[in-house]
Parts: structure tokens; C-alpha cells; sequence
């Protein structure tokens, strides 16, 4: 072979390596971008976890505030609710007995 086919040889090879090195480098710009985009993602999902916790909290501050024997009396009295003035009880077979409070 004479020098001129091989350098021939090598030139054709070169913008095939370049093609190579160029979709190589676009391929890591992809990854990276998607990487990107999933921390992106994460981060707002870390949010919005971190907002349905606080709002766990406080609802289960509400229930617990709800639960207190003081606060439904107090409840209740607003409501216009008084203690029972007699109590019936129901037997097995549906017979009724009053009892005094």
C-alpha cells in the first residue's frame, strides 16, 4: 500500500470518531439532564411529604383536643346538650327499666 491510501485510510476514520465522540457527549448531556429532572421531581415530593406530615400533626392535635372530657362539655353545653334527667335501660327480651340519673 503506498502512503497516500493510508493516510486516506486515517482521515476517513477521523469524522467517524468524531461522530462517535459527538453521540458519546450527547448521550451524558441526556443523563445528565434527566438526572436533573428527577431531582427536580424529588425535591418537590420531599415538599409536599414534609406538608402532609404537618397536616397529620395538626389533625391529630384536633383529635386529641376533641377527645378531652372538658372540651366536650363545653362543646355540648353550647350546643344546648344537659345531663340526662333519667336513664332507661333495655333488657334482652326489649323491656325498658328507668333508673335515676
Amino acid at each position: 500500500m503506498s502512503a497516500r491510501r493510508r493516510g486516506r485510510g486515517r482521515r476517513r476514520g477521523m469524522p467517524l470518531s468524531l461522530v462517535g465522540v459527538f453521540l458519546a457527549a450527547l448521550g451524558l448531556v441526556v443523563l445528565r439532564v434527566d438526572i436533573i429532572r428527577l431531582r427536580l421531581e424529588n425535591g418537590e415530593k420531599f415538599k409536599h411529604e414534609q406538608a402532609l406530615e404537618e397536616r397529620a400533626q395538626a389533625l391529630t392535635a384536633g383529635v386529641r383536643e376533641l377527645r378531652d372530657p372538658r372540651e366536650l362539655r363545653r362543646r355540648a353545653e353550647q350546643l344546648g346538650f344537659a345531663p340526662p334527667t333519667r336513664i332507661l335501660h333495655v333488657g334482652p327480651d326489649g323491656a325498658t327499666g328507668d333508673e335515676a340519673p
